[in-house]
């Protein structure tokens, strides 16, 4: 089957459904709608966010399309569900952005009744195109968003006889002053963080196309090759201009760029997307002073929540780098909260 009957087939299945959707595409201000007055969105939900993702992922499949939703209920949006489909060395995945699926996102505001009709009739819609597609690989999960109860949505999928596969987030809680934040750095941090204010200067972007270039072309220094597409840096520099992610970087007393790291942000949360520092420099602490700045920004623009990444725990079969157990570290030093995020996968 070709992707382009298959793409109708799921789109008639999409139309067929007991839940009204309509496509982003088709109803991109109710998605808007939804992300403005949610009570919590995380960055995964966001159209800058996707818009990013789904770029870098084409970038690597061999057809893309994307099928995210508006949900319906009575006639008005109460909700979204990311969903893309893609096609690589002829097997089918479905994901959301190239990340596992994640949970619809509906607003509080509707009876409790309605909302598990939703996730439901969600859950249900995709098992069918895992099911009638033969998804090789899939995999879902419950991302954080200030609820701390198993959703509808999983718990269906719970009972399907998926394999658990947990993912553990560190997330800082900045409904709180800096000065309460800054007691849970780790000691050592600290006194790290005053010496680098004192050797290191330290800018927050506002919109200067050279600075942004200089980035890019430190992240293919370090990286000792270019990575990704001009497209997925045009798309983050248009997401800097929009205010949906903020960028931080490090100057020497020559004015050349020694490092910096882009977060995507939304109205009440934080994502730690990418940090370059220069090699010869790694003495010296470049992250531990972005971070503190990045969490001050923060807080001055009213973030609730900043989420600065995963912290991985070795499985049988499965051992951690050195690498991945210092960024891990690293990364746990700046008083967060270690939370779970339940993941499900399905292997054929």
């Amino acid at each position: 089957m070709t992707f382009e009957k298959t793409k109708k087939e799921i789109e008639q299945l999409i139309d067929d459904s007991k839940v009204h959707f309509v496509s982003k595409n088709s109803a991109l201000d109710d998605w808007i709608f939804i992300q403005n007055t949610i009570d919590y969105l995380p960055v995964l939900y966001s159209i800058s966010s996707i818009t990013y993702q789904e770029q870098y992922y084409s970038d690597c499949s061999e057809n893309l399309l994307d099928l995210s939703q508006v949900i319906y209920w009575d006639h008005r949006p109460v909700g979204i569900l990311p969903l893309t489909l893609s096609l690589l060395n002829e097997d089918l995945f479905l994901t959301s952005q190239g990340h596992p699926v994640v949970q619809p996102l509906v607003v509080n505001k509707i009876p409790r009744s309605s909302q598990k009709k939703i996730f439901n009739e969600c859950a249900d819609l995709v098992h069918s195109i895992i099911l009638n597609y033969e998804i090789k690989e899939f995999c879902l999960q419950e991302v954080y968003s200030l609820n701390f109860n198993i959703s509808s949505w999983y718990e269906n999928f719970l009972t399907k006889a998926f394999i658990s596969n947990n993912k553990f987030s560190l997330i800082l809680d900045l409904e709180q002053n800096y000065e309460e934040i800054k007691r849970n750095y780790r000691k050592s941090y600290k006194s790290l963080i005053n010496k680098g204010k004192k050797d290191w200067n330290v800018q927050v972007f506002q919109e200067d196309p050279k600075r942004w270039k200089e980035f890019q072309d430190l992240h293919m220094q370090v990286s000792g090759r270019k990575t990704r597409s001009n497209k997925t840096w045009e798309i983050q520099a248009d997401n800097l201009k929009d205010k949906n992610a903020i960028f931080i970087y490090i100057i020497n007393n020559e004015l050349d760029m020694v490092g910096g790291a882009y977060f995507d942000i939304t109205k009440d949360e934080a994502n730690y997307s990418v940090g370059v520092y220069r090699r010869d420099l790694i003495d010296q602490p470049l992250g531990h002073i972005i971070q503190d700045k990045a969490i001050q920004h923060f807080l001055d623009i009213g973030i609730k929540r900043y989420k600065i990444g995963n912290k991985p725990y070795p499985v049988k079969g499965n051992e951690l780098s050195e690498k991945d157990i210092s960024i891990a570290e690293f990364k746990s030093g700046f008083g967060s909260d270690l939370y779970m995020e339940p993941q499900l996968t399905r292997l054929k």
